[in-house]
């Protein structure tokens, strides 16, 4: 009795598997109604999908096969993304020109000024877009042997955490300044200002004051590890956090 009660269920579990892999045969059928692909090499098609979420639009991705890592948009609409293996790119969300960079280093971060005044940070050397091509700027010239971070101020003043020596460095239109040195594992950087410049890591929160021109060691009142990812705000007094564990 009890085996032909435990050959019922086995059965019945087979016509479970088998009625729920048929369900879900249809349903992947029905939903692949056409190519995911968009049509160009470089350009994407921003087509009306009635199924995104309201304000959002598909674009596809500027770089197929590379992985994208940091976006900023120019006041004119002119959007920079760039990624790994060297990926730059730049244009609009209805059509994207690639920019040969001359290397295959992983870019992580861009941000500038306007459109002809861009910089680019990762890899061994720090990039500059100047609207028509790239200048490359190396390690004795920077003080920065490559850099994870960047951040652009109004006035052109461009900001870099350098991740293989430490440094926080700083192009003030004229010079390059290394502002920083021996702080570890830095993540991000903002500022409400060309000299009044935050950055965050780890363990550490940097302040650089203008008033001052020196950096300095903040420590929030927070009881858990910092463990800082990003940072951003909307004026010196006003700078917002987010970490691991929390917001600050």
């Amino acid at each position: 009795m009890r085996s032909s009660y435990l050959n019922l269920v086995a059965l019945l579990g087979v016509l479970f598997i088998l009625v729920g892999c048929s369900t879900f045969i249809d349903k992947m059928a029905d939903d692949d109604t056409g190519d995911d692909d968009v049509s160009g090499d470089d350009d994407v098609s921003g087509d009306d999908d009635s199924d995104e979420p309201d304000g959002w639009t598909w674009l596809g991705s500027p770089a197929r096969g590379y992985g994208l890592n940091g976006v900023w948009a120019a006041s004119s609409g002119e959007l920079f993304v760039v990624g790994d293996g060297g990926t730059f790119v730049h244009g609009t969300a209805q059509s994207w020109e690639r920019v040969e960079t001359g290397t295959s280093d992983d870019l992580s971060d861009v941000s500038g000024r306007n459109a002809n005044d861009v910089w680019i940070a990762g890899g061994a050397s720090i990039l500059h877009w100047d609207g028509a091509g790239l200048t490359r700027y190396q390690e004795e010239q920077t003080g920065c042997g490559g850099a994870n971070a960047v951040w652009v101020s109004e006035t052109g003043d461009a900001w870099f955490l350098c991740d293989t020596l430490g440094r926080i460095t700083h192009w003030n239109g004229q010079d390059w300044l290394v502002e920083q040195e021996g702080v570890g594992d830095l993540t991000a950087l903002w500022g409400s200002g060309a000299g009044d410049v935050w950055a965050v890591g780890w363990a550490d929160v940097l302040h650089r004051e203008e008033s001052t021109g020196v950096c300095d060691a903040v420590t929030p009142d927070v009881q858990e590890p910092l463990l800082l990812f990003d940072v951003w705000g909307i004026g010196a007094d006003d700078v917002w956090f987010v970490g691991a564990l929390a917001i600050l």
